[in-house]
């Protein structure tokens, strides 16, 4: 809400009232994140249980508030409520935590003395997001996202900061979504990288977007009014590590 803002992570609502320069530059957002566990151990919050995180925007930075509350399922007497006061900055793509988060405990219960908190700058896992405007249908709109999001190609793609232009359009293309190249616009972090089936050489800016912990695909299929919007994020070395070495 007000202007200048784009809300682009999952479940974020955001506030801004104008900008320094570009979309976002100056905002506050909040989020509720969520998860469960069945044992002690470390276990990270996403904003839609599973995969939603929040990123930090390349040269940024920004102080997280972060209030918790836990409780033990199906057991009165257990809950424990925190909060953490921790600053973010993302230095060309690097993102770190600025100093130790500041934990403070406003409530345990006896039996929850055990439980602890903490915050981490995940500089490994980099998101992406997804929109699809400018389709036939909503489901045009979602059958286009959801396959980009689940390419492997583009997930190694963006891994590898290539703006691949080719393995977007063929992965909305291989499905039975109405999309013509004539009519096709692809953008990469707000610049056009293909246009009415002509690619684009990627600009600089491109380039530099591709190194930012969240990549943003927007593709206009030219068809009508119907959009979506998805989140997935980038598979590299570790992902290949962590799966070859799994044994049943």
């Amino acid at each position: 809400i007000g202007q200048h803002i784009l809300a682009d992570d999952i479940g974020e609502f955001a506030f801004a009232s104008g900008e320094f320069s570009t979309q976002s530059d100056a905002h506050t957002s909040i989020y509720v994140l969520r998860n469960q566990t069945t044992d002690g151990t470390q276990t990270e919050l996403f904003t839609d249980a599973s995969a939603g995180a929040i990123s930090v925007p390349s040269d940024c930075t920004n102080i997280a508030r972060i209030s918790i509350v836990a409780r033990q399922a199906n057991e009165d007497g257990t809950s424990a409520i925190y909060l953490i006061v921790v600053g973010h900055d993302n230095n060309a793509g690097t993102t770190a935590e600025l100093a130790a988060p500041t934990i403070t405990t406003i409530f345990e219960d006896t039996n929850a003395s055990g439980w602890a908190v903490d915050t981490t700058a995940d500089d490994t896992n980099d998101s992406i997001n997804v929109l699809v405007t400018g389709a036939a249908s909503d489901s045009d709109a979602d059958t286009a996202a959801r396959r980009i999001c689940n390419s492997l190609l583009v997930k190694t793609a963006m891994f590898g900061c290539d703006p691949n232009w080719g393995r977007i359009i063929a992965a909305a293309g291989s499905t039975d979504v109405r999309m013509s190249e004539s009519r096709t616009t692809l953008r990469i972090g707000g610049e056009v990288i293909f246009q009415s089936g002509v690619p684009k050489p990627p600009s600089p800016a491109i380039l530099a977007h591709m190194k930012t912990d969240a990549v943003e695909i927007e593709l206009d299929l030219g068809m009508g009014d119907a959009s979506a919007v998805m989140y997935t994020c980038d598979l590299g070395h570790d992902y290949v590590t962590l799966n070859a070495e799994y044994h049943t």
